[in-house]
């Protein structure tokens, strides 16, 4: 670090690029838009993104630049890198600076990780023997030490920026710019990012900051610069900045009127979705109010179908076994011609057939005549029991002659 204290001087300093534009017509058809591309010779004209900017920064000083999308500030930090040379204007600087502007400046996607490690830090103006120290850490701290052979072009674009972070906030410079705050990459590689980064605020002695974060710009800065088309219009304490950048464009009044919007839309959701909810509820309950008549109905209107078709299925159903009788009809004839065909030409067949015959009819005959046989063993046994029943009563007639009382009958009526 030079002997001399740290500091930032711009004295009138101004950037005007060129830039090549299509002359302005109308445009009729896609047809007239491309004869008018392919024939239409482009002007060169010129803007001018910083205007007669002047400013002096001191060590301690934490500046915000303010101003919207346009305005200038991305652009000023560029010069004060020394990424774009001032067309007009001075600048001084004392004291080693550091910008985070791009996460891939200096990266080549053919190279390796740790050849682009040397890349990156050889763009940054570090010296060879303190990049190969840097090498270690840049590994570690971005969690790619595992493909740090691998090339560039085959890591995600978060990988990407976690290396591109890791290099530039490697190492602490007096001076530190700042475009927008860092905020992407995982939860954890976050954490640890926002606290590097703190620690490299804090360990610089002159910090210069980009942003529309007014809490943040509130917690880090104590100084404001307005920019607006290129030009310095108020600097001063972050607060008055940035109540003078409202005043210049009242974003409050057009914020109150986007949230009272908001809130009107999400009153008139809230309607609409009470609104279809009632309908939905007032259907549901005229369907399940109306179920078990429609239920009966279908019931009622699916039997008259079932009776109606009944006589047509019978019919179909009839027609299906008469043909399918008469399809198995002829096969039929034909077997039975066919086994008497073969019963003639072989009378063997015939011999073993009547034996059969035969042998079934002397088993139906024999079943025949053992209950003949036993239909007259019931008869005799009938006839014996009868005539017993003769005897016993003679003798019980006999006795009551005898004896003089009346006579009892065996027989059961």
């Amino acid at each position: 670090m030079s002997a001399a204290s740290v500091s930032m001087d711009v004295r009138n300093l101004s950037l005007v690029v060129p830039y090549y534009a299509q002359p302005e017509g109308t445009t009729l058809s896609w047809l007239a838009t491309l004869m008018k591309a392919a024939t239409a010779v482009p002007r060169r004209r010129f803007a001018t993104l910083l205007d007669d900017v002047s400013l002096s920064i001191r060590e301690g000083e934490r500046v915000a630049l303010i101003g919207r999308n346009g305005a200038g500030k991305s652009t000023m930090l560029r010069v004060l890198a020394g990424a774009f040379e001032p067309t007009s204007g001075s600048i001084d600087i004392h004291g080693s600076r550091q910008a985070l502007l791009s996460m891939a400046l200096g990266f080549n996607a053919e190279a390796t990780i740790t050849e682009n490690i040397f890349l990156r830090a050889s763009a940054m103006g570090v010296r060879s023997m303190d990049i190969q120290q840097l090498v270690e850490p840049v590994l570690d701290f971005s969690g790619l030490r595992e493909v740090a052979n691998r090339r560039l072009m085959t890591l995600s674009s978060g990988q990407r920026m976690r290396l591109g972070f890791a290099i530039s906030t490697a190492f602490h410079t007096d001076i530190l710019l700042l475009d927008e705050w860092f905020g992407a990459g995982d939860a954890q590689f976050l954490r640890r990012a926002k606290q590097r980064l703190l620690d490299r605020v804090d360990g610089s002695k002159i910090v210069v900051l980009a942003s529309h974060n007014d809490s943040l710009l509130r917690s880090l800065c104590n100084r404001g610069i307005l920019l607006d088309q290129g030009k310095v219009v108020y600097d001063g304490g972050v607060s008055e900045t940035l109540a003078e950048y409202r005043r210049l464009y009242p974003v409050a009044k057009s914020a109150e009127s986007a949230a009272a919007k908001q809130k009107a839309r999400r009153m008139a959701k809230a309607r609409l979705d009470a609104e279809a909810k009632a309908r939905t509820a007032a259907r549901m309950k005229a369907w399940e109010a109306t179920l078990p008549e429609r239920t009966r109905a279908w019931k009622e209107a699916k039997m008259q179908a079932w009776e109606a078709s009944l006589p047509e299925r019978a019919r179909a159903w009839k027609e299906a076994k008469t043909q399918a009788w008469e399809a198995s009809l002829e096969e039929r004839a034909r077997a039975w011609k066919a086994a008497k065909v073969r019963a003639e030409a072989d009378p063997a067949i015939d011999a073993v057939s009547k034996p059969a015959k035969t042998a079934a009819g002397e088993a139906l005959a024999l079943k025949s005549k053992k209950k003949g046989v036993s239909a007259g063993r019931g008869q005799e046994k009938t006839k014996t029991a009868r005539a017993k029943a003769d005897v016993t009563e003679t003798h019980a007639a006999d006795r009551a002659a005898t004896d003089g009382t009346p006579p009892k009958s065996s027989r059961k009526v």
